[in-house]
């Protein structure tokens, strides 16, 4: 098995026309899916307020792309001021088809997920 240490995504998710879930976000958005046959090892997630005002953030990791529920959320709710970053630090292990899924209530917030695929 080959580690790759890599930017696993990078995302502005903006402001869509997503149906809101939880309340008050209006973005969601899938940051990353391990692919087949892999299994990763996120060390960080980093979400970046790159504008100005406050916005919260929600991070859900969704094992196997299983439907959202609030048993996944690592942030809910998170605020963020302007030009103000949160970095969240851990070594959360993901398999074949869990997804990391990021959303925001401002269209100037970006996240990046940084980590190890194993193939």
């Amino acid at each position: 098995m080959a580690d790759t240490f890599k930017v696993l995504g990078q995302l502005q998710p903006g402001v869509a026309s997503v149906s809101p879930t939880p309340e008050g976000a209006t973005t969601e958005s899938i940051i990353y899916t391990v692919p087949d046959g892999a299994q990763t090892t996120v060390s960080s997630i980093v979400a970046c307020h790159a504008g100005s005002g406050s916005h919260a953030y929600y991070i859900a990791i969704r094992p196997n792309a299983a439907p959202r529920e609030l048993k996944h959320y690592i942030a809910y709710g998170k605020a963020l001021s302007s030009a103000q970053n949160a970095i969240i630090v851990a070594g959360i292990t993901l398999n074949d088809g869990d997804v990391i899924e990021v959303q925001t209530d401002g269209p100037d917030v970006v996240f990046s997920v940084f980590g190890v695929e194993t193939v």
